[in-house]
């Protein structure tokens, strides 16, 4: 789908979303820019950079130079969110969780210490590390369609922003699903005050990036998953 025929789910099928430049650059293609939808304020490039995406062999491997370093102990953020994930479940019925695009198991390792946890990743070298370490790890979705597996909630962890056709995904999810499943997505805001009001360039850089062909705002967020 060319980026610049990004079709909003609040229009009709004969509306094309509207778009203007917003101040900053894809950090890894620098001469490319990044625009802002008039309707939900998401951002996309200026151009489509699909030609710099694979993940399933590993492009996305380079995303930590000069951003931070990989640990083998669980993250601030990884327990934050299995402790929020267990507080969900004291008032939701949880006890399968499927964790997509895990990356090397880090959410799907802490999930197990309290529900059947199972992962998503199309990235081989990632997988086999999930895998190597007794993981239930997939390369994809169709898999556990195909077997007719159902989860109780589906999380998301900065992986959406990623997705170049998030709708189709977003419908296999919801075959994955148990009735009143839930659906937990965590993703960078595109209306972040340090992209926005400051327009902070180390943050600016930071974010806008090959493989973040879409930037959701709230309103965004709340219209892809209507």
């Amino acid at each position: 789908m060319p980026m610049d025929h990004f079709e909003c789910p609040k229009r009709s099928d004969n509306e094309k979303c509207e778009f203007r430049a917003r101040s900053g650059s894809v950090r890894d293609a620098n001469t490319v820019g990044v625009k802002e939808c008039q309707e939900c304020s998401m951002v996309i490039h200026s151009e489509p950079l699909q030609k710099l995406v694979n993940y399933e062999s590993g492009s996305m491997g380079n995303w930590s130079n000069g951003y931070g370093d990989r640990t083998n102990k669980p993250s601030n953020d990884t327990v934050r969110r299995f402790d929020a994930i267990v507080d969900l479940a004291k008032t939701h019925s949880i006890s399968r969780i499927l964790d997509v695009g895990c990356g090397e198991g880090q959410m799907v390792k802490k999930f197990t210490d309290a529900f059947h946890a199972e992962g998503v990743e199309p990235e081989d070298h990632a997988r086999e590390i999930c895998i190597k370490s007794g993981l239930r790890v997939h390369n994809d979705l169709q898999i556990l369609e195909d077997a007719g597996e159902l989860f109780d909630a589906i999380s998301m962890f900065h992986v959406v922003e990623h997705i170049y056709k998030p709708f189709n995904i977003l419908r296999q999810l919801k075959k994955l699903l148990r009735p009143n499943g839930i659906l937990l997505i965590e993703t960078p805001n595109s209306m972040d005050a340090l992209l926005t009001i400051y327009e902070c360039s180390p943050f600016q850089n930071f974010t806008y990036w090959s493989h973040h062909p879409m930037l959701y705002s709230p309103t965004a967020l709340e219209y892809l998953v209507s």
